[in-house]
């Protein structure tokens, strides 16, 4: 990047010396004369075809045909023949070991030896940043290097240099040249917060995830080094005159910061740029600088935007505000036209109204005091009307001109001086507002608030009767149920009811359905929330949001907190970006201490749901927090008739609806699966006008289900066809045959999502266990499809 930075090629082709990138990337836009886009991947804004375009040209024969791997031979020959005769090659140098006077050169395709050994000449060129202590340093670096930009463990190709070719070696440079670059680093590294951003190792790392970057591109920023490593070093190296706008095209989201092997405070350099180049701007402007209206807009605008609470009182005023018949009122109506006014008007003599007025050029006239406002071709004019001149009304009329008076102003002084400050008026009466809205806020100003989904004991219905096919889950609850009945019976005989319970299992299972049955079975208040409503992007408030729920649970005891998906706030410590304590391990840890500090009569039980119990933070599951784990297991044969048949009370079912065998040939079902299914199959009937949901209802929902929608305007060809019902008789033909195999339901070869045909097998019960016979006759009949359907290929 050093020879991009200081425009070295350009400045060698003006001397008549011609020059020939060895990186790919770098080869395809020289060719195209363009800047890289990235700094790994130079040409990565385009795409295959525009890269052939750009190395065959448009001339070359049967150039759809190429492929990538014969392009890559191509302009390897290419470059193979011209490097021959080459006479120095210039690389740049990732590292450079101060010990041992070692560069280290890295790459990912192995071309650089085309410069660095081939020629006679070898000229590294490095900015001063690049020098390391010692040699031992190279491995952390070359991994963090490698890793952070390709992926990859280690690159295939690192060169390292130490000498020109000695006698008796085979290859190499008769001369080394090393240069080394300032160009503004000396003044980096003599700020302790600035100097930081040398130790860039030009991974491309932070490009990766930066937004701003991803939306507007690589060219976007005009520097040689794009993205926001760019937007820090550029500034520093062009100066902030030239360059200090780019540390303001951030949204200071802070993942360059995150993603970076060396740890480069990207955002708090951004920050510190701004700064600086905002007090440039001050010298040079010092009035203009301090009291403009862009810098009164933008503290207006942080203050509007300084908490959530602070804009929604803001966005809906002005929802009251855009209603308000406003322009009724004189002193809104005078601030408007004065408004109105200051995108002037062109004055011409009034002469020069008369003679277009006589030509006939104007159409409509405003009298307004002492001047005439007129168009003509799209364009406003005014005119002053000349002392004495009182017979303007009659000079219209005889030109049949239409014109029309506004009245005189009424106020005198104090309207115009009102009229002049209702905007700061305005200003001061919006602040009065917020500061009043804001005194009956608490907490972060209510953003730490927990909001109730579920209001306490008269909202909830459920019971275990709405419960079914999970009997083991609800014998498991029940005594939990018994406790917010009477709790007393157990603190009795010194029992003590587990404070949580943890529901685990697969999606769709009824783990919510659960949770709202035992608060509606114990007459018991129930709060919903979800473990990712916890965390917020400011800190402190997810911990203020647990010990706001808390306080209303007691409040409202006996009562039930369901979490859902807890392993979004109660993932083990540690875990997160640097091993920090982020927010939301400070939420976890106020979590453990609410559900660890209840007394045995409070009323509270939590309970919480998560499919990743492994992730979960030892503390959580201990004793004292969450006691008892409850898997919610699929429901079996008996638990999906019991589903299916409190699904279908609502739902007029035809004499033909056997809901025993519908509930045989839905295996591996969820109880929302279940519910998807009868109303599938509902929406079938009403849109074919029925008026029952009949048996062959079911069967299509349930085909569509499992198999997807039916793709009816899907063509194939006739031996397209064939070969799919070969394909799929020998599926049926092997399964008849097999000993092991469930009993066939269905062959089809109608096109359904993402298959051309369909072969369905129905188990007659439930299995747990796969037998070694069962197994080989799959394997058997998934064989036999593809050998008689490949035969009619």
């Amino acid at each position: 990047m050093v020879t991009e930075e200081t425009h070295l090629n350009t400045h060698l082709e003006k001397e008549g010396y011609r020059v020939l990138e060895t990186d790919l990337g770098e080869y395809i836009i020289q060719l195209i004369n363009e800047a890289p886009s990235h700094i790994v991947a130079p040409a990565m804004h385009k795409n295959f075809e525009q890269i052939r375009d750009i190395i065959l040209g448009a001339d070359y024969p049967d150039k759809d045909n190429v492929n990538e791997q014969m392009l890559t031979k191509i302009v390897r020959e290419r470059m193979r023949e011209d490097y021959k005769r080459a006479d120095a090659g210039i690389t740049g140098v990732n590292f450079a070991a101060a010990d041992t006077g070692t560069l280290c050169l890295v790459e990912n395709e192995g071309n650089g030896r085309y410069s660095s050994t081939v020629p006679r000449i070898h000229i590294a060129v490095m900015g001063l940043e690049k020098t390391i202590a010692s040699f031992r340093q190279l491995p952390d670096l070359l991994q963090a290097l490698t890793v952070s930009a390709t992926g990859q463990k280690i690159s295939t190709y690192v060169n390292m240099i130490s000498s020109p070719r000695r006698p008796g070696e085979a290859d190499g440079p008769d001369e080394v040249h090393l240069v080394i670059l300032d160009n503004g680093r000396s003044d980096m590294l003599a700020d302790p917060d600035l100097m930081k951003t040398l130790l860039c190792i030009r991974c491309g790392a932070c490009m990766n995830h930066c937004p701003v970057y991803k939306h507007i591109g690589g060219h976007a920023y005009g520097t040689t080094i794009p993205g926001p490593i760019g937007k820090i070093l550029m500034p520093q190296l062009l100066g902030l005159e030239t360059a200090g706008h780019l540390a303001g095209a951030s949204s200071l989201c802070g993942a360059c910061g995150e993603v970076c092997p060396v740890k480069i405070p990207i955002p708090d350099i951004l920050i510190r740029l701004r700064a600086k180049a905002l007090q440039q701007r001050s010298r040079r402007h010092p009035v203009s600088s301090r009291f403009s209206g862009e810098a009164a807009a933008w503290k207006i605008w942080a203050m509007l935007n300084s908490s959530p609470r602070l804009y929604r009182i803001f966005r809906r005023m002005l929802g009251y505000m855009q209603g308000l018949p406003l322009a009724r009122f004189p002193i809104i109506k005078e601030w408007c036209s004065q408004f109105q006014s200051s995108f002037s008007d062109t004055e011409k003599p009034f002469s020069e109204f008369i003679a277009m007025t006589t030509r006939n050029e104007i159409s409509e006239v405003l009298i307004k005091q002492d001047r005439v406002y007129f168009s003509a071709g799209g364009q406003m004019y005014s005119a002053i009307i000349p002392e004495g001149y009182d017979n303007i009304g009659d000079y219209l009329n005889n030109a049949k001109v239409r014109y029309r008076y506004e009245a005189k102003d009424q106020g005198g002084l104090f309207l115009i001086i009102l009229s002049s400050w209702l905007p700061v008026l305005l200003i001061i009466g919006v602040m009065l507002f917020f500061s009043r809205q804001l005194q009956n806020g608490s907490k972060i100003m209510g953003f730490g608030k927990f909001k109730i989904r579920n209001a306490p004991k008269t909202q909830n219905k459920i019971t275990f009767n709405d419960v079914a096919g999970i009997d083991d889950a609800k014998e498991e609850l029940k005594e939990i149920v018994e406790f917010l009945k009477s709790p007393q019976k157990f603190n009795d005989i010194g029992a003590r009811i587990p404070t949580g319970i943890l529901l685990t299992g697969s999606p769709g299972t009824g783990k919510t359905l659960l949770a709202k049955a035992v608060a509606g079975e114990s007459d018991a208040g129930f709060f919903s929330i979800s473990g990712s409503d916890f965390v917020e992007m400011f800190v402190g408030v997810g911990a203020s949001r647990v010990r706001d729920l808390f306080s209303q649970a007691r409040q409202n005891s006996p009562c039930i907190i369901f979490i859902d998906e807890i392993d979004a706030v109660g993932r083990q410590r540690g875990s997160g970006l640097g091993g920090g304590n982020d927010e939301r391990e400070q939420t976890l840890n106020q979590l453990l201490v609410e559900m660890d500090g209840f007394n045995k009569n409070t009323g509270i039980i939590i309970l919480a749901s998560t499919n990743r119990p492994d992730v979960l933070d030892p503390a959580l599951l201990r004793p004292g927090r969450f006691d008892r784990q409850v898997y919610v297991n699929k429901p079996d044969i008996n638990g999906r008739e019991k589903i299916l048949q409190i699904h279908s009370k609502e739902v007029k079912l035809d004499s033909d609806v056997d809901l025993r065998k519908l509930a045989t040939g839905t295996v591996g079902f969820t109880g929302a699966d279940l519910a998807n299914l009868i109303n599938e199959a509902a929406l079938l009937a009403g849109r074919k006008k029925r008026e029952t949901v009949t048996n062959a209802d079911f069967e299509e929902a349930r085909d569509k289900i499992l198999m997807g929608t039916e793709r009816k305007t899907f063509i194939m060809k006739e031996k397209e066809r064939e070969a799919t019902s070969y394909h799929e008789a020998g599926h049926a033909l092997i399964s008849v045959l097999s000993k092991f195999l469930d009993p066939i339901h269905k062959v089809t070869i109608i096109p359904r999502g993402r298959s051309l045909g369909v072969t369905m097998f129905f188990p007659e019960h439930d299995t747990h266990h796969m037998s070694k016979g069962k197994i080989l006759e799959t394997l058997e009949m998934l064989m036999g499809g593809t050998r008689s359907g490949g035969n009619h290929l």
